[in-house]
């Protein structure tokens, strides 16, 4: 069984003017955040985007192996890699 909760923030995604920011909008994995810039001395308050992170529990016959901090995405695969470079 696999499980996972959406939490937390990671890595921020840089946007090219605002061209991508509709497309960024519409995905899942990404979340907005107010951030403070610092830029020639002045501070100034805008929205960012940020990458999410979960909390992911590899589950094996009902029995906790790890819980690992990731991406929201490709999580059948991230299980099952991990359990192959474990010998599990």
């Amino acid at each position: 069984m696999i499980h996972g909760e959406m939490v937390g923030t990671g890595n921020k995604i840089e946007t090219e003017q605002g061209k991508m920011q509709e497309e960024i909008e519409k995905t899942s994995q990404t979340q907005p955040l107010s951030i403070t810039r610092l830029s020639s001395g002045k501070m100034y308050v805008e929205k960012d985007w940020i990458i999410k992170e979960i909390p992911f529990t590899i589950l094996v016959n009902g029995q906790e192996i790890a819980t690992l901090l990731c991406s929201p995405d490709k999580l059948e695969y991230l299980a099952v890699g991990f359990l192959l470079s474990e010998g599990l």
